[in-house]
């Protein structure tokens, strides 16, 4: 029987351009270096903190060896220095105090894209919480205070020291403010060292509508009902209230420690007794960063020597221990609290 050949073609089609996803986690190749770099701006440098403006770039600030002043970089999302800041991307602030000790700590964006930088030091024999205000093209912002500069002094008595370590942008009513967080000796209260908070008006004066009934209106400071108190963040929540994250405790033993008030400055009750809260790890535990979730819960993060995991209040008892100086937690809105 006959049978006739069969013939078989194939047909070659194009294959898609595809990129080999990266490794999650891994650092990101198109940044600087193999995603690392450094900047110099002739001394010995310190970056404290980092805040990413609407355009992708990017803005550290901390302070230089050289005269001690405030040092800020402005940085392309590759890496790159903007040249369009400050003519090569990088800046530094001095604010002209004899002891020429300034320590930049925290910054943020404002909504108009001026950079606002924080930080704390020695005037006049004390310490005080010290701001300056940039322009999106580096220079000081004169209509800040005149110069682009300013200082906030609790003058709350013993040392009267007071330290900045945290910078938030707020608008209130329509208005522009400046929230700065940190810690202040109270001593003349007979409380020791506080939480402290600030808000300024856009001009760089106090904004007395801040704990307008307080000794000095625009100055909030808050005690633990421990002897060290110190706020190392701040964040704006959605309901445009004020959370400060840092630790309370003896100075060798603390906790985390939350404090959050309201947009006039009142402790928020919702928020734990008289607005605050305190996470114990079992040792020496300090917070650091503070973030706002999508879902309105707190996510605070810092260091300590054992780190749980629970659903409190439902599982009290459910622990793991995960090594030393890893420590965080989450507190939602309501008064409960989730440990991750």
């Amino acid at each position: 029987m006959n049978r006739k050949a069969e013939t078989h073609s194939l047909r070659l089609e194009q294959l898609e351009n595809r990129e080999v996803p990266a490794v999650i986690g891994a650092l990101d190749a198109s940044f600087g270096a193999g995603g690392k770099l450094t900047t110099t701006f002739g001394g010995t440098e310190t970056g404290s903190a980092v805040a990413i403006q609407t355009d992708g770039k990017i803005v550290v600030v901390g302070n230089t060896s050289l005269f001690h002043d405030f040092a800020i970089a402005r940085y392309n999302p590759d890496g790159t220095l903007d040249l369009d800041f400050s003519g090569d991307g990088k800046t530094t602030v001095d604010f002209g105090f004899t002891a020429d000790d300034e320590q930049a700590t925290g910054v943020a964006i404002q909504d108009d894209g001026k950079i606002v930088v924080g930080g704390f030091a020695t005037i006049g024999g004390d310490v005080d919480f010290v701001v300056a205000r940039l322009k999106t093209d580096g220079t000081l912002d004169g209509s800040f205070s005149g110069d682009g500069k300013t200082s906030v002094d609790f003058a709350g008595g013993g040392s009267n020291n007071d330290s900045c370590f945290g910078v938030a942008s707020q608008i209130v009513f329509g208005s522009r403010k400046i929230v700065l967080a940190g810690t202040t000796d109270q001593t003349g209260a007979a409380t020791g060292f506080d939480f402290g908070v600030a808000r300024l008006n856009e001009d760089g004066t106090l904004d007395a509508t801040f704990n307008s009934g307080g000794a000095i209106p625009g100055l909030k400071s808050r005690d633990f009902s421990i002897s060290t108190d110190v706020g190392q963040a701040v964040a704006i929540d959605g309901d445009n209230r004020i959370v400060v994250a840092g630790f309370t405790g003896t100075g060798t033993l603390n906790n985390f420690g939350v404090l959050r008030l309201s947009t006039n400055g009142s402790e928020d009750g919702t928020f734990g007794p008289a607005g605050l809260r305190t996470a114990n790890f079992g040792g020496d535990d300090r917070a650091f960063a503070v973030a706002i979730q999508q879902d309105g819960k707190i996510a605070v993060a810092g260091q300590g020597r054992r780190r749980w995991i629970s659903a409190w209040p439902a599982s009290p008892t459910l622990s793991a221990w995960i090594p030393p100086r890893s420590a965080a937690v989450v507190w939602s809105t309501s008064r409960s609290a989730m440990w991750t």
